[in-house]
């Protein structure tokens, strides 16, 4: 199976580069340093809260690079009651965190002086830098340097977020007429706990269901590829945070020390239930802290049409480790890519599209997210979407030019449409029993204003 570059747009390239601007004022050079990262980084640098997000499993020595893909190396199983733990950018405490640096000043002179590191209060000579000029330098530190001055860890087994301060200077503490400083945040997060697999589902709230993330994804079939329409993430733990996995540093019921939040969703593909995590995979990115999310991008591209595929799902949070596997044998997500003909080719829905004028319509939505969370997950359901497929474009395109027919079409879809809004809210048995009585209520009140009508009547 060929998933194109793994999948989709939503994967990180081999190499980021992070043009990111850091301003650094000093009291009396007020020079301007630009740091340039290259590393490969899961979520780019933060301008706004000025943030490097940074993370490392217990996984990592499986790594043979820095900042690997240790769930690719790892290639762990995910099926029934799967603990796995793995960071698509997983970083080693023997991992250099580069900074490029140019400053703005010409009369900075990198090669008289030197760079120092650390928490504000005490710091570290950088033992590798390199001058390009009196403007430019490369600073490399150790990640098992940058965890032990700022939480005294060496081995970078815990989490947390504090400014690292980057100085330029003479002397140590570098605070001397003509030096330079100033910081960048750190969020780093350790996991070396195993997580039960996700409870799926979105009712949340208990301890077992706290943190999960991911709870509910909406798919649907497209043309060599699946749709995926809309991701709910765990409502008992929003905006998002993340539980603490480091058995030696905190509870597993508390929130993690790095501050970080989810960030998206991480989808395994596969034509059989024996997947690993090394299995081809898309990340679907969404906006951190949210509860229902559209991800970016909305497909999985590159499958083969007939092909049914099981879809293993986990959370992934803004340093790129995975947590919560959900398996396909307990989430039953089952999707079958096939060629779509018709009107508005991929859209699906092709009727409700061309009554409502758009497939973007919030109705057309709601059908879709019918579609994927009852229909294509029984055979029945599978049969039906498949014949609607085979007989609709038609239909669908006689309808789309006359706006009488539109009307009329958006009429005869209403009682289905609450039907399904009902269904999505309340659930399939509860959504039919209440359509089933509002369509009762419906006649009864046509008969009885008929009646009274002719009764009327008679009466004059």
């Amino acid at each position: 199976m060929q998933l194109g570059t793994r999948l989709l747009y939503g994967q990180k390239t081999k190499i980021l580069i992070l043009n990111s601007m850091l301003i650094f004022a000093s009291s009396v050079a007020q020079a301007t340093l630009t740091f340039t990262f290259t590393q490969n980084f899961f979520t780019p640098y933060n301008s706004t809260t000025n943030t490097i997000y940074l993370g490392s499993t217990v996984n990592h020595t499986s790594c043979t690079t820095a900042f690997c893909n240790s769930c690719a190396a790892q290639a762990a199983t995910v099926g029934p009651g799967s603990t796995e733990v793995c960071s698509l950018s997983d970083a080693s405490p023997s991992d250099l965190l580069t900074f490029q640096v140019t400053s703005s000043a010409t009369s900075m002179n990198f090669s008289t002086g030197g760079f120092y590191f650390g928490n504000g209060t005490s710091y570290t000579a950088v033992a590798s830098y390199s001058v390009t000029s009196n403007t430019t330098a490369t600073v490399s530190i150790l990640m098992s340097s940058i965890c032990n001055s700022l939480k005294s860890d060496i081995s970078c087994t815990q989490s947390f977020t504090q400014p690292l301060t980057i100085a330029w200077g003479t002397q140590n503490p570098p605070t001397e007429t003509g030096s330079d400083s100033g910081s960048v945040t750190i969020s780093f997060r350790y996991v070396n706990a195993s997580p039960s697999s996700a409870t799926w589902g979105c009712s949340g709230g208990s301890l077992s269901t706290d943190y999960e993330g991911v709870c509910n994804i909406v798919t649907f079939p497209g043309d060599s590829k699946i749709y995926v329409n809309s991701v709910d993430v765990d409502p008992s733990n929003l905006p998002g945070a993340l539980p603490c996995m480091d058995t030696s540093g905190c509870a597993a019921t508390s929130t993690d020390p790095s501050g970080m939040l989810y960030a998206g969703t991480v989808v395994f593909a596969s034509s059989s239930t024996a997947m690993t995590t090394a299995t081809d995979y898309a990340t679907l990115h969404y906006a951190v802290g949210g509860a229902a999310a559209t991800p970016t991008p909305k497909y999985i591209q590159g499958l083969n049409n007939g092909t049914p595929y099981f879809l293993g799902v986990a959370s992934v949070d803004q340093a790129g480790i995975l947590t919560f596997f959900a398996d396909p044998t307990t989430t039953n997500i089952t999707v079958t890519p096939e060629p779509v003909y018709g009107l508005l080719s991929g859209q699906g829905c092709f009727i409700a599209t061309a009554a409502y004028g758009s497939s973007m319509a919030p109705e057309v939505d709601t059908f879709r997210a019918f579609r994927g969370k009852f229909l294509m997950k029984s055979k029945m359901g599978n049969w039906l979407a498949h014949k609607y497929y085979l007989y609709s474009p038609p239909l669908a395109e006689f309808i789309s030019h006359s706006e009488v027919l539109k009307l009329v079409s958006r009429l005869i879809l209403w009682p289905l449409l609450l039907f399904v809004h009902l269904s999505l809210k309340f659930g399939l048995l509860m959504g039919s029993l209440i359509s089933i009585l509002s369509l009762i209520f419906v006649i009864t009140s046509l008969w009885y204003l008929v009646q009274r009508r002719k009764v009327l009547k008679d009466g004059v």
